[in-house]
């Protein structure tokens, strides 16, 4: 037992008053009645005080003193303690993604979590502080250590966002809040659907509460765009979460006006693509109908075309169907010239015929037989030119061509009708880099491709020649081919809810939201990220405007919700001592009082002993005390305003204050010696990092730091995220910044000062200087960044000397010392000139090293640059399984490629990918890459035009779980054959183990090499249960499944039978247990074959499940049965537990045809049955004997003119803008298709390198040579060098092109930073040919530059050029010698409105503060007002009150006053005789027994328990005789008679 306020038992002595007025002894009044039926009417009253009588028990007494006792307890706080202990700290993640936005929770999912958050809270311990954090995009801390009861005031700031599930903020947040000398938990509130790589980042130890129950949602997860002629083309994919089929109808509307509907069924846990023909706009919205559980993901958006006209030049003769074509768009303005006019301007320009010359300012061409210039440099439309062009040569004539390929599969021709098709005559052109639309035999009629730079259509026959102008098609065909070509003004929408506007460097952007509002964005301020769905603009002088596209996650339409998550690490405290949970005994109490008070009224009423009207007057007391008593069960608090200062104090603790550090600690130490009272205060450290060092409390006493942060960068930003979190709203808040204000790391500052602006919370600073003394460091190494192996090198050190000093300087080439150079250097930056040969190697990494004798800081010592060397290209091979990706290696190898083999798990970062020429992904599923790793690759394609090839296997593309990932983002493809017919009838037995072995927890050897064990006591049999209830989801009604249970005897749980509604099935699930028999899986393929042979299924597949604990031998007789089942059509599967005989295991799947799932993490085993059932279902693999077949006429496939037959494929659909060059199957799926993302070419082969389906390619002859063309199409291209030279906090880019760039193209580097953040930045001409801009830089590392020329202004992704190279950061800015950043400490303090550099004396003043708001509790007050009124209440019930006019009457007729009075009264009037001589002096005194007579007010009298009691019957007392000389009612006679009643009563 605890009590929060040991203070209110003072309330107990309440008792001595309330048992005073029941020792105060009780005088009676004698009343006579006529008869005892005018008892009841006569009040029994209980007369004044008359100290004192003995103390008598009764129930109202023991009542009055038990509700004193209880009201006493309920104001000291009580609480039991129940035994268990909670962490000193909780934080709590509150899932405030989009998805949370739900509507099946109370009533949504987010207002759900709110009753998690106080049900968590009422589980702490009394002294439990709570932080809370909203984990939407973007994240942030709602409380920082706040105490929990506290929390409740916070709920209302849980609000679910339009943004996915920030993990990466979220779990550097819930890290920074943690202190060392603290015990800690992290509970996570959420209705699941986090991938693998936002679970890594959560935490270790996370307890999940899940939230959330239904699964129907269907969403728009994604709108592409694309033009056909005059129109649109919108295809929008809809995605179905839930678990049943549902049917949607999907509206189109263009600039806000409905243009078309259409009605799609989507079946369950599936995708589907709706699409529709719209007219030209801007704005592209596509919204669902339809009630389900999330409303946001119902609508997405997309940008059209701007309808800005597009400027057409037409070289040549006119020609009526040209003319017509163009006249009938009203976009087009076309002008027409000759041939002769047209090349006479184009030579007076020069050799760039774009600069001043006839095709300035032309958007596209048309050479209607007309030559078509070299180098041209607009799109164009060539109809039988003379000569042909660049990319198109041209042979003799072909005469009567028949059409025999007609491509209605690409947008050019889709859906046209050109079957009456007719050539009279055609050129024979040859076309090798370009796709062939329309051919005859052997003859190209129509082709599509890019000449150097620029895209082109290429008509082989003048329009004279065919009857194409004569067809209804001609007319959409040409306006497809003009918007095609023309329209570069495309924009994408590939933003989501918190991710930053990209926003090109040094220029001022207006920036306005869908909602309206406008921000104008200046140089050097941070990009806004955007926080809801829909249509920003961004408006920049010379890019004039456009439209960026913000969409909902994907990720986020999955709803169905989950209650586990595999979230690694053991749960617990770390540190410190936990906290009782106790259980408040308050409520009980305040209720139990209620109840006392409540029966001593009962009673009292009973046991009246005051007027009527008095006691009413007590019952008023004992509401208002009832009142008081509710209203403190409900517990209710108010604020107030508070000028009491909350400081926290962000101490940068980084290196580059190492050596100042006692002035760092002493200034805090100086504050909190001028710390007020009333004021608190708490320390937040900083470096790479921001941490909790000293939570916020009054009377601080912090000597040092105590938490351990990375000192190589400083993040501030963080820091004030964190300060801000944990200064306390009932305060006045602020956040004092101790640093010397160079942060290296971290997020922008301007978006937390605007943050702590808008939350008023003032930051100030105190500027430290740090204190390097002499030093030198290496502040660069410039080297080209390409090179033939013939050049010699010349490596440039850029060394920097704070005091003149000999130096030596070191160089090293891959590691190796090389050469080194002894020098005298002057203060200040000194070059150290090298020279080196090239090589052979494919890429050099150079390091340069310095030392010298005043070297005050060694990690600024080294740095490092690359030289990728051109000629023999460089392929990084990643095998899924080891020797996966031999074959290939071999081939490319013996082509002269260099090749270099790794498995996904050591696949590096883009310092590694910035050294090769291309990736390969041989078979490796999509969980097998972190996001990381996904990022860097992404960003090497991207960024730095790496090649990406990805080849199938029974591990890759929609059996490798790519479909919806990041890695699918980069393909050509989406892994997942969409064409509903392709699904089979599925027959499906799960053959599953359950021996004793199976009944055990499962122990497995994690990645990292520790043990985990699934909690709870789970088993195996438990999972596999879980495994095959989950894997109902991906069956139809129609299919088939049977359960098999193994030990030493068999047994069917479940006869193989259609599926249904799943009911029937899952009941007989539920009966998977392990018994305490041996393992004898010897009848498990043969029973389960013969039930699957008497299936009309199509797919009839077998999943064993086991751990293998059983004799190898029967493991491979298993697989050689596995063999044979395969040659009839059943495939096998094994799902393993990562134990037993797993290589034997392995070896029945693969020779079952089917997939083997070693069972690492058996939480994932349910998940990895629903995608192996999807997998089959689906007929994601194809297997039979193919021939590719040749679809394009690209130089990957140009010397392919025989292939051996491939036995099996990933089935796969090819993206409208992808390019198909080898097609194989009934279905013509894609083997091998190719397109361009950023700067790379990305290609997809579908089969696999050799292992299984493609075998027979191994000892082909031409192997060699097609998969060094297939590498060859995806290599880089560079159009000239760049450089990136760093200098401090940024650096200098410099690119040179090979060829001049147009006037008006706009040139702009996009650099990634070594945490995959980008940053654009607007290149300035310094002539024709190279370009210089500057990027903001800070951590080290490698930094990727891509650098593009686009013509004409166009910003979509297409460029005229492109460069790209990388540059190594050696150390971070931690380590350069320089002094404190004044501007930067004083413009944080400003933009909150802070008081810029301050004394450590002024940390705590009050002036310019925002008062804070203090919640003030009630409860005491209200329990404490309760129990004072309670005394009053029983003197009320007890007490008699006598008025003035009471009191005088008895006095007068105690004392006979009135007799006097009648005597002289009479005696005056008459001059009667003296008093003693009258008989009857005065009105005789009225009888009391007689009705009329008044009563006689009783004098006060003592309380008593009893009330009085009806006068006994007696005879009438005769009166006594007067005596002479008095009266009748004598006071002798009233003393007596006083007397009398007195030893009666007594």
């Amino acid at each position: 037992m605890s009590f929060a306020n040991p203070a209110g038992w003072w309330l107990a002595t309440l008792v001595i008053p309330i048992i005073a007025l029941h020792i105060l002894k009780a005088q009676r009044t004698q009343v006579e009645v006529a008869s005892t039926l005018e008892w009841e009417s006569i009040d029994r009253p209980v007369a004044a005080a008359r100290p004192w009588q003995r103390l008598r028990w009764s129930i109202p007494l023991l009542l009055q003193l038990l509700a004193v006792a209880l009201l006493a307890a309920a104001l000291a706080g009580p609480a039991l303690n129940t035994g268990r202990t909670s962490a000193e700290h909780v934080v709590i993640m509150v899932d405030t993604s989009s998805s949370m936005g739900g509507t099946d929770g109370s009533p949504t999912r987010v207002d759900e979590a709110r009753g998690q958050v106080s049900k968590v809270v009422d589980g702490l311990g009394a002294t439990t502080r709570v932080s809370l954090i909203s984990t939407g995009a973007p994240a942030q801390i709602l409380a920082g250590e706040t105490p929990a009861i506290d929390i409740g005031g916070r709920l209302d700031a849980i609000r679910a966002s339009e943004g996915g599930f920030d993990a990466a903020a979220t779990g550097s947040l819930a890290t920074s809040l943690e202190r060392p000398d603290q015990s800690v938990e992290h509970v996570l509130i959420s209705d699941g659907g986090l991938d693998d790589s936002a679970i890594r980042q959560l935490p270790a130890g996370t307890r999940l509460v899940g939230v959330g129950r239904s699964d129907v949602n269907v969403g728009v997860t994604n709108v592409v765009v694309t033009p056909r002629g005059a129109s649109l083309h919108v295809q929008a994919t809809l995605t179905n979460s839930g678990d049943r089929d549902a049917t949607r109808v999907a509206r189109f509307d263009v600039d806000g006006r409905t243009r078309g509907t259409t009605s799609t069924k989507v079946t369950k846990r599936g995708s589907v693509e709706t699409a529709l023909d719209v007219p030209v706009g801007k704005r592209i919205e596509v919204l669902l109908d339809g009630d389900d559980v999330l409303r946001l993901d119902d609508h997405a958006y997309a940008a059209g075309p701007s309808e800005s006209s597009l400027d057409v030049l037409v070289v040549g003769a006119a020609n009526p169907f040209v003319d017509a074509l163009l006249s009938s768009n009203p976009q087009v303005k076309a002008t027409r010239t000759s041939p002769e006019k047209f090349a006479a301007a184009t030579a007076a320009a020069g050799a760039d015929p774009k600069a001043g010359g006839p095709l300035a300012g032309i958007d596209l061409a048309v050479f209607d037989q007309a030559p078509v210039p070299a180098n041209i440099a607009v799109p164009y439309l060539a109809i039988a030119p003379p000569g042909g062009t660049q990319a198109v040569r041209v042979g003799d004539t072909v005469e009567d061509p028949v059409p025999t390929l007609i491509r209605s599969d690409v947008d050019l021709l889709a859906d046209l009708d050109l079957r009456g098709l007719a050539f009279a005559s055609a050129q024979r052109i040859d076309a090798p880099a370009a796709s062939t639309l329309i051919a005859a035999e052997g003859a190209p009629l129509l082709v599509q491709g890019r000449d150097a730079n620029v895209g082109f259509v290429y008509l082989a026959a003048p329009l004279s020649q065919t009857n194409l102008g004569l067809l209804p098609a001609f007319p959409v065909l040409g306006d497809r081919v003009i918007a095609t070509l023309g329209r570069t003004d495309l924009v994408g929408g590939d933003l989501h809810v918190g991710d930053a506007l990209n926003l090109a460097v040094g220029a001022d952007a207006a920036v306005t939201s869908p909602s309206g509002s406008e921000t104008t964005v200046r140089p050097g301020n941070p990009a806004p990220m955007v926080d809801r769905t829909g249509f920003w603009t961004v408006r920049t002088e010379d890019q004039g405007e456009r439209t960026v596209v913000v969409n909902a996650d994907p990720v986020e339409t999955q709803v169905a919700p989950t209650d586990q998550l595999a979230i690694p690490g053991i749960r617990g405290d770390r540190g410190g001592e936990g906290e009782p949970v106790t259980k408040s005994l308050v409520g009980a109490l305040i209720l139990t009082a209620l109840l006392v008070i409540a029966v001593e009224w009962l009673i009292g009423r009973r046991r009246r002993g005051v007027p009527q009207r008095q006691w009413r007057r007590s019952e008023y007391l004992r509401i208002a005390i009832v009142v008081l008593l509710l209203a403190a069960l409900w517990a209710p608090s108010f604020h107030r305003s508070s000028d009491a200062v909350a400081t926290v104090f962000v101490v940068d603790t980084s290196d580059s204050l190492a050596a100042s550090r006692d002035d760092v600690v002493g200034t805090v130490r100086e504050a909190l010696v001028k710390q007020p009272s009333g004021s608190v205060a708490g320390v937040v450290v900083v470096g790479a990092q921001a941490r909790v060092d000293a939570a916020v409390k009054a009377d601080l006493a912090w000597g040092a730091p105590r938490t351990e942060v990375d000192g190589s960068a400083t993040d501030l930003a963080s820091g004030l995220r964190v300060a801000g979190a944990m200064a306390p709203p009932d305060h006045a808040r602020r956040i004092v910044v101790i640093s010397d204000g160079r942060q290296t790391t971290g997020e922008d500052l301007g978006i937390e000062t605007a943050r702590l602006k808008r939350a008023e919370v003032a930051v100030d600073s105190v500027e430290i200087d740090p204190a390097f003394g002499a030093d030198v460091s290496v502040v660069s190494v410039d080297v080209p960044s390409r090179a033939r192996a013939t050049d010699q090198l010349t490596i440039d050190v850029n060394v920097n000397v704070t005091v003149a000093q000999q130096a030596n300087v070191t160089l090293l080439r891959d590691g190796k010392e090389v050469d080194s150079k002894l020098s005298d250097l002057s203060a200040g930056n000194s070059l150290v000139s090298f020279t080196q040969p090239a090589g052979d190697e494919a890429n050099i990494e150079w390091t340069a090293r310095v030392a010298g004798p005043n070297n005050g800081v060694f990690e600024n010592d080294e740095s490092r640059a690359s030289t990728r060397l051109e000629g023999r290209p460089s392929v990084l091979l990643v095998e899924g399984s080891p020797g996966g990706a031999n074959t290939l290696a071999a081939a490319l190898n013996a082509a002269g490629t260099a090749t270099k083999v790794t498995p996904p798990e050591q696949l590096g970062g883009l310092s590694d990918l910035a050294g090769v020429d291309a990736v390969v992904l041989v078979n490796v599923a999509a969980k097998r890459l972190s996001s990381e790793q996904t990022d860097a690759i992404s960003s090497s394609v991207r960024q730095l035009g790496t090649g990406l090839l990805v080849m199938g296997g029974t591990s890759s593309y929609g059996a490798g779980d790519y479909l919806g990932s990041r890695l699918e983002e980069l393909l050509p493809v989406t892994s997942e054959a969409k064409d509903p017919k392709r699904r089979s009838k599925v027959a499906q037995v799960f053959a599953v183990d359950v021996s004793g072995s199976m009944g055990a927890c499962h122990c497995a050897d994690d990645a990292d090499g520790s043990n985990s064990r699934l909690e709870g006591g789970v088993t195996k049999t438990h999972i596999a249960r879980d495994s095959a209830v989950r894997s109902l989801e991906a069956f139809k009604p129609e299919d088939e499944v049977g359960v098999l249970a193994l030990d030493d005897r068999q047994r069917w749980l479940l006869d193989l039978g259609p599926v249904g509604d799943g009911t029937k099935a899952k009941k007989q699930m539920n009966d998977i247990t392990h018994s305490e028999q041996l393992t004898n899986l010897d009848p498990s393929l043969t029973m389960s074959a013969a039930r699957l042979r008497n299936s009309d299924a199509s797919l009839r597949h077998i999943v064993l499940f086991t751990d293998g604990f059983t004799d190898t031998t029967k493991l491979r007789a298993l697989a050689a049965q596995a063999k044979h089942l395969r040659d009839e059509g059943i495939t096998v599967s094994v799902m393993g537990t990562g134990e037993g005989a797993a290589e034997a295991l392995r070896g029945i799947a693969d020779a079952g045809g089917g997939r083997y799932y070693a069972g690492r993490d058996l939480k994932e085993l349910p998940d990895l049955l629903l995608e192996e059932t999807k997998v089959v279902a689906r007929r994601l693999i194809v297997e039979g004997n193919f021939l590719p077949e040749i679809s394009s006429n690209a130089p990957v496939v140009a010397n392919l003119t025989s292939a051996p037959p491939i036995s099996g494929y990933l089935a796969t659909t090819p993206r409208p803008s992808a390019t198909q060059h080898l097609r194989i199957g009934d279905e013509k799926d894609p083997l091998l298709a190719t397109w361009r993302v950023g700067l790379g070419q990305v290609s997809s082969w579908t089969s696999d390198s050799g292992e299984r389906w493609s075998s027979a390619w191994k000892g082909w002859d031409g192997s060699s040579r097609f998969y060094s063309d297939v590498i060859r199409a995806i290599l880089p291209a560079p159009a000239g060098s760049a450089q990136m030279r760093f200098d401090g906090a940024s650096a200098t880019i410099e690119a040179a092109f090979d060829e001049p760039v147009p006037d008006g193209a706009t040139v702009t580097a996009q650099v990634v930073d070594p945490a995959g953040k980008e940053q654009a930045v607007t290149m300035v001409r310094n002539d024709d040919r190279t370009f210089t801009g500057t990027a903001e830089t800070g951590a080290a590392g490698t930094y990727g530059v891509g650098v593009t020329a686009a013509a004409n202004g166009t910003t979509n992704g297409k460029s005229d050029a492109a460069i790209s190279t990388t540059a190594e950061l050696g150390y971070s800015r931690e380590y350069l010698s320089q002094g404190a950043d004044t501007e930067t400490l004083k413009s944080l303090s400003t933009q909150t409105g802070g008081r810029g550099l301050i004394r450590a004396t002024q940390a705590f003043d009050a002036d310019g503060l925002t008062p804070g708001n203090h919640r003030v509790d009630l409860r005491r007050r209200l329990l404490l007002a309760a129990a004072l009124l309670w005394p009053m209440t029983i003197a009320m019930s007890r007490l008699r009150r006598s008025g003035a006019a009471t009191v005088v009457e008895s006095l007068r007729q105690r004392t006979g006053l009135d007799e006097v009075t009648s005597f002289i009264t009479a005696r005056r009037a008459k001059g009667a005789v003296p008093p003693a001589a009258t008989a009857n002096p005065g009105p005789p005194r009225p009888d009391p027994m007689s009705p009329g007579a008044p009563a006689k007010s009783p004098p006060p009298a003592a309380p008593s328990d009893r009330a009085v009691a009806p006068p006994r019957p007696e005879a009438k007392p005769k009166a006594p005789k007067p005596q002479a000389g008095s009266g009748s009612d004598s006071t002798l006679d009233s003393l007596l008679a006083a007397k009398r009643r007195r030893r009666d009563h007594n």
